[in-house]
């Protein structure tokens, strides 16, 4: 039997409560795992979702998740996983970012909002919402630059961005519809 290996895990012990490290068991991953060595972490509003399918195997881990963890290591499925690159001109620590803001914009568009994004989107097809009006406020924010680019991905066509005109040409080469300010 392998002795048994532990690593840090940042938890909220109690709600209000300051956060705390606490040492968890390293549970080894299953043939069709990878462990997977979290070297940064985006806390989004009572992190809602957990990005990108990595997951809890056994009862005892997902008691940690519980406390809202932010784990040295994740198990995740090896056919769930997406391979990543950190996009030119981005640290690691501004990248981890990315994730969050993607899922809080497909949330709100699919959850809120009721339109369908279906992966893969339909090829070819014309969307039920291309002609709708879609304002983004505040459209060069680091999360306005995603409904843009995801709505414009599914086929939207009439997507008013609002930002400051230094990053009018920004928006517009992302997909914002082309909009003039009445005097």
């Amino acid at each position: 039997m392998l002795p048994q290996r532990t690593h840090h895990a940042v938890v909220t012990t109690a709600l209000r409560a300051p956060l705390a490290v606490i040492l968890v068991e390293t549970v080894p991953p299953a043939a069709d795992e990878v462990l997977v060595k979290v070297e940064y972490v985006a806390s989004t509003p009572l992190n809602v979702h957990q990005v990108f399918g990595l997951g809890f195997r056994e009862q005892k881990e997902k008691a940690y998740q519980e406390l809202a963890t932010f784990p040295e290591y994740l198990l995740g499925k090896r056919t769930a996983l997406i391979e990543m690159q950190v996009p030119d001109g981005f640290k690691l620590q501004e990248a981890v970012t990315l994730p969050s803001n993607f899922v809080t914009v497909f949330h709100t568009v699919t959850k809120d909002l009721g339109i369908p994004l279906p992966w893969p989107p339909p090829h070819n097809a014309t969307p039920d919402h291309a002609q709708n009006n879609f304002s983004i406020w505040g459209g060069s924010s680091s999360v306005g630059l995603f409904p843009l680019q995801i709505l414009r991905y599914y086929g939207s066509r009439n997507l008013i961005a609002v930002a400051s005109k230094a990053n009018h040409e920004l928006l517009l080469s992302l997909g914002s519809t082309p909009y003039i300010r009445p005097s």
